[in-house]
């Protein structure tokens, strides 16, 4: 008697856990939605030995808005130790901004928040 009593009410907190908030629905544009991001090309191969650089990277998104207004998208490389969500001061202190989308490994500034962030994880100098 207890076991479909007990399943009974299992199956209703399963029923009721499925009628959380409600989401907007996927085809509703509400608000600026960016949909996609892509990099061309899509990965970065870095040679083994180091010898050369690869080519830089392009980032374009696909992002919309309920009147059809363009939109601007801003790119930048954080440091990996700074909360994405959080008050966060990237590009500012926190990285380096990437204009027009490219992320290239000759860009300087580039480098400098590679090292730091490598010495910052690691407790290395960077050396060898």
């Amino acid at each position: 008697m207890r076991t479909p009593v007990l399943l009974s009410a299992i199956a209703l907190l399963g029923l009721s856990a499925c009628s959380g908030p409600d989401f907007e629905d996927p085809s509703e544009i509400r608000r600026v939605r960016v949909l996609g991001i892509k990099a061309e090309p899509p990965e970065l191969v870095v040679a083994p030995d180091g010898s050369t650089l690869p080519p830089p990277v392009t980032f374009s998104a696909l992002a919309v808005t309920p009147d059809a207004r363009p939109v601007t998208v801003t790119y930048a490389l954080c440091r990996p130790d700074v909360n994405p969500y959080g008050d966060v001061a990237c590009p500012g202190d926190s990285g380096v901004p990437l204009g027009n989308g490219v992320l290239s490994l000759s860009d300087p500034a580039v480098q400098a928040l590679l090292i730091e962030s490598f010495q910052a994880a690691t407790g290395s100098t960077g050396g060898g």
